[in-house]
């Protein structure tokens, strides 16, 4: 005789002690958060390379002719740690989002690419502005 009482394990949507399953939803907004972080990273990036590169062409000297305690030279340097710590963040959120069993791949692995291209072009900037003194 079969029950009428509760719905049959081979029903869809139940388990075999008749209980309702709860579909394990998936969604993004940790790899989006980090993503974020990411771009924003890249976006304050541009901005110093382009203040740098506007104080190099319109001052007489250039950057050559500011000292280490110019309130230029000094902004400059703290929106690149600025760019550097989002980008770790970014880096961090993207990490924990790739472990997470309920979270999308997507977007961690692109934040995660991206991170990483950003640390290699800030480490060539770098190395370039020290060669060259």
């Amino acid at each position: 005789m079969r029950n009428t009482y509760r719905k049959q394990p081979d029903e869809g949507g139940y388990n075999c002690f008749g209980d309702r399953m709860v579909q394990e939803r998936r969604n993004i907004w940790l790899g989006l958060g980090g993503l974020a972080f990411t771009l924003l990273a890249w976006l304050l990036l541009m901005i110093i390379t382009a203040a740098a590169t506007y104080v190099e062409l319109s001052m007489p000297g250039g950057m050559d002719g500011l000292s280490d305690e110019s309130p230029i030279a000094i902004a400059a340097g703290l929106a690149l740690i600025a760019a550097l710590l989002l980008n770790f963040i970014g880096l961090v959120i993207a990490i924990i989002s790739l472990l997470s069993p309920t979270e999308k791949r997507a977007f961690p692995i692109v934040t995660v690419v991206l991170s990483v291209a950003l640390d290699i072009i800030l480490a060539v900037l770098v190395g370039i502005g020290l060669y060259l003194g």
